[in-house]
């Protein structure tokens, strides 16, 4: 397998402020190079327009569901441009995620989801709960953008660990 160089593994290097948070230089870099391509995903780009407009509309949607600063957002859903989309509009609310990953069996999942003190589920599965919303729902929801967070601290992501399957707490 060939790497081409404009792979996003090769993609732009661009300097950032110690700290700062990702979807900040995400927006950052999006203001300077709105057409360039931000994602590549089975053969299509996504522009950073686009994926700025979707993590928007993500951010406002979580905003409308009551995600504030300092909530957890869990999210289990296979990799793709509505799921990046959504974990910058997590961030964009000021809230942190905890990716759960697709192979986990139920009782683990629900474990987390208790522990985490999860506020919306990001997830396609049917029986996602009451607070379970799609990646899709969330970049197609509302349009007006949550308050600005300047100031905040930055949220951070979480991955659950513990190899004998359990939580951390």
């Amino acid at each position: 397998m060939t790497i081409q160089r404009d792979s996003v593994l090769f993609g732009p290097r661009i300097a950032y402020p110690r700290g700062g948070l990702i979807d900040a230089i995400v927006d950052g870099h999006a203001t300077t190079r709105p057409d360039a391509a931000a994602l590549r995903y089975r053969g299509e780009a996504v522009t950073y327009r686009q994926l700025i407009q979707n993590a928007d509309r993500a951010a406002a949607t979580l905003h409308d569901l009551g995600v504030r600063r300092g909530d957890v957002v869990a999210v289990r859903y296979p990799t793709s441009p509505a799921m990046i989309a959504a974990l910058l509009g997590i961030l964009k609310c000021g809230a942190a995620y905890a990716a759960i990953p697709m192979d986990w069996p139920r009782p683990r999942r629900e474990q987390l989801l208790e522990k985490a003190r999860v506020r919306v589920y990001v997830t396609a599965e049917a029986d996602g709960g009451r607070n379970a919303v799609t990646p899709e729902a969330l970049s197609g929801g509302a349009t007006a953008p949550p308050p600005a967070r300047a100031g905040l601290p930055s949220a951070r992501s979480t991955m659950p660990s513990g190899g004998d399957g359990s939580v951390a707490s």
